[in-house]
């Protein structure tokens, strides 16, 4: 009575502590449930321990292989059977080793499926963010003010080359430098003909026929049958002639001055006329960096939120 007394007992209580069991499992499960199940970090964290442990026990079953070799190479043939049974232990702990490297590539895996997971898991979430943050950026821009806006870049751009090319044509008097030397040609060709005109009764007389007169002869100049160019009237109609030639070319001198005045007058208003056209396209260029960049961004935040 004793002995089946103690069965109902052994069963009474392996059953309570059954019970006891699967309500502690149900418990934990209901638990889990409760908190929505185990988060990626906490997975990570346990394989990561599980990782540990079994490292750790992989280096013990290396050395307690190592040892058993030692064992087996002290008995050798002396202890046949002592030398077996150390070789036999190596085995066992190899075979144990080599569940473990399994074991820890699963492991390995599982883990960095997880990390991938949760990885990707706040890329997600991050993307969200970030297309909300866009669509509120985008809640004050306006595709039609963007085009109005790159149309009046347009204009502008339309009206600095406008300007450029009203700058860039030549304004006030114009002269040109080759027209100045052929009319200065001209003028020395006409002064020669006249020149020549001029001294057209020297061909006539010859020099040996000029009379020098000295001075104190009673000569009679007046007689027109004796009457010859002398070398004095000669001479005379020659400084004449270059003083002439002189007056001209120092006219000329002060027209070619002041044409090389108004020139330098015009390069300089020219040039001033240029920085202010390089100032305005720099401001243009800036502008269509600004708006190139709005572009830009504003089909990245497109490609983003599709």
């Amino acid at each position: 009575m004793s002995k089946i007394s103690k069965l109902f007992k052994g069963s009474s209580s392996s059953s309570s502590s059954s019970s006891k069991s699967s309500s502690s499992s149900s418990s934990r499960s209901k638990h889990h449930r409760s908190r929505g199940g185990p988060t990626p970090q906490e997975a990570i964290h346990r394989l990561r321990e599980t990782e540990e442990m079994l490292t750790k026990k992989q280096d013990y079953l290396e050395k307690r292989i190592e040892q058993e070799i030692m064992v087996a190479k002290k008995h050798g043939m002396k202890n046949k059977r002592g030398a077996l049974q150390a070789l036999k232990r190596k085995k066992r702990l190899e075979a144990q080793l080599t569940q473990i490297d399994g074991t820890l590539s699963t492991i390995e895996f599982q883990r960095e499926a997880l990390e991938n997971s949760h990885t990707n898991t706040e890329v997600l979430n991050n993307l969200s963010f970030a297309t909300k943050a866009m669509k509120k950026v985008h809640e004050n821009m306006d595709l039609d003010k963007i085009d109005d806006m790159m149309q009046d870049i347009t204009e502008q751009q339309d009206v600095a080359r406008e300007i450029s090319d009203a700058i860039s044509r030549p304004t006030g008097e114009e002269f040109d430098e080759d027209d100045l030397l052929a009319e200065l040609a001209e003028l020395e060709q006409e002064e020669h003909e006249e020149s020549m005109k001029r001294m057209g009764g020297l061909h006539a007389v010859h020099t040996p026929r000029l009379v020098v007169v000295p001075p104190g002869s009673a000569a009679n100049t007046d007689d027109p049958s004796t009457s010859q160019p002398t070398l004095a009237s000669v001479l005379a109609a020659i400084g004449k002639l270059d003083n002439d030639m002189n007056a001209r070319f120092n006219a000329l001198d002060s027209n070619l001055q002041q044409v090389q005045t108004s020139l330098a007058d015009h390069t300089a208003r020219i040039s001033d006329l240029e920085g202010f056209a390089n100032d305005h396209e720099s401001r243009i260029a800036a502008l269509e960096k600004r708006c190139t960049e709005l572009l830009e961004t504003n089909k990245s935040l497109k490609r983003l939120s599709l």
